[in-house]
């Protein structure tokens, strides 16, 4: 043991954060491929909206769909249920969508164009999209 102790002096402390997704502004920055991106974990993504005037809640759903800049047919989405959307009051509401990793586990890593839509009744509304926000999302592999 002394003569590995020199050894283990060396070994330091850390600490791990786990980021959310989705910056307070609306922007996605990266996503992992194969993470899990759940409501348990709080890594949920979640965006915040002005009310749509004519949608009520509980009764309109939500779509975050992701597509390859370089290639479209490389995509996936995730659509929230009528729960996922809540309202904040002020005239705000915030919808929120699970990304299991089984949606991206398939996926090559490279940059990706994203939106959110609200539907209701067949009609759809863009709350948020990468190309407004000039920031579209990087798939990116892990290290283990």
């Amino acid at each position: 043991v002394l003569a590995i102790k020199p050894k283990t002096d060396l070994i330091g402390s850390g600490t791990a954060f786990t980021a959310v997704p989705v910056s307070e502004l609306g922007q996605l920055d990266k996503i992992i491929i194969g993470d899990d991106y759940l409501k348990a974990n709080s890594r949920s993504f979640k965006w915040t909206f002005d009310a749509i005037p004519g949608f009520t809640i509980g009764t309109c759903t939500g779509v975050f769909g992701v597509k390859a800049s370089s290639n479209p047919a490389l995509s996936f989405t995730s659509t929230a249920t009528t729960t996922d959307i809540t309202d904040l009051g002020g005239g705000r509401w915030q919808v929120e969508f699970e990304v299991a990793k089984t949606l991206t586990s398939a996926l090559p890593q490279g940059t990706y164009d994203w939106s959110v839509e609200i539907v209701q009744a067949g009609t759809e509304i863009t709350v948020a999209k990468s190309k407004d926000r000039q920031s579209p999302v990087r798939l990116m592999v892990k290290q283990t």
